[in-house]
């Protein structure tokens, strides 16, 4: 994309004034300054519904979900007009959200064939409560996601109730 930079930020929590929400809005701040354009989705706003296909070339022929998800669609459309993604996710037993699996999963039925997103800059972004043990579990979902998808994946950013100052 030439021109203005569009940093898009998903947040995959319902709660819209958590910690994850402050970490990619963060994120998204730091990519202002540095001059580019951006916009912050709430997933939950969105929500992709589970996948109901066992066919995985059926979605992918038309670049669509077979079973008509607007919100796979909507999210698949802000993601292949940005320059670069920032994926956030809290932790929940060792892994993402569920709605941020769900999206992973029909992210890649859908488009992980065509190529659109070859390339495009990612940021995965975890925060694990508690223990904080499922830090590191729940960042592989995102950075295997970018990987599948053949994103440019940046260093992640790992925070736990312990190192979050």
């Amino acid at each position: 994309m030439a021109g203005i930079e569009i940093i898009l930020g998903l947040v995959g929590r319902p709660n819209k004034i958590g910690l994850t929400n402050q970490l990619v809005s963060g994120a998204l701040k730091g990519a202002r300054k540095a001059g580019a354009k951006t916009e912050l989705l709430q997933m939950s706003d969105y929500m992709v519904k589970p996948c109901l296909d066992y066919l995985a070339a059926t979605c992918s022929l038309d670049l669509k979900c077979s079973y008509n998800d607007k919100n796979l669609e909507y999210l698949g459309g802000k993601i292949t007009n940005c320059s670069g993604l920032i994926l956030g996710s809290p932790v929940y037993w060792g892994d993402v959200s569920g709605m941020v699996k769900y999206f992973i999963t029909k992210m890649y039925r859908v488009y992980a064939k065509s190529g659109l997103f070859n390339g495009l800059h990612a940021l995965g972004i975890s925060i694990a409560g508690g223990s904080g043990d499922g830090l590191i579990t729940g960042l592989y979902s995102i950075y295997h996601f970018f990987r599948i998808m053949r994103m440019r994946a940046l260093d992640p950013i790992p925070a736990t109730r312990f190192n979050l100052d």
